[in-house]
């Protein structure tokens, strides 16, 4: 689910989601990720319009995620052969380490991301 809304479901129907919930929240709490909240984006500031059912996740570390889905960077000789593989995935992730990596470590991360909430008219 790397890139994408984080779905309890697709991580394992076998678990009950608030289990999942319970496990995803400690390693939020371990900082081993972090819960990227979505956000319409109409004004300042962005996290006042947070949807917090609709949430990514970003790891500590890009080595962590390759190892998880089996990437050997030391075999890929081109960016472009990264972003092919996970649609920009492991950029957005990439990012998003950056992002937390530039805080002090003593305050509390927030990251948010942008979700259109209503269709676009055409006009013609």
């Amino acid at each position: 689910m790397l890139g994408r809304k984080f779905v309890y479901s697709h991580v394992n129907k076998d678990v009950k989601s608030v289990s999942l919930k319970k496990v995803r929240d400690l390693l939020v709490k371990a900082r081993v990720c972090q819960k990227v909240q979505a956000t319409a984006a109409n004004g300042i500031p962005l996290l006042s319009e947070t949807n917090s059912k609709n949430n990514k996740v970003v790891f500590l570390d890009t080595g962590l995620v390759s190892s998880q889905l089996g990437i050997m960077l030391h075999k890929i000789r081109l960016q472009e052969d990264i972003d092919r593989i996970n649609n920009g995935a492991i950029s957005e992730q990439v990012v998003g380490q950056l992002l937390q990596a530039i805080e002090p470590l003593y305050s509390e991360p927030s990251l948010c991301y942008w979700v259109r909430e209503e269709k676009v008219r055409m006009l013609r």
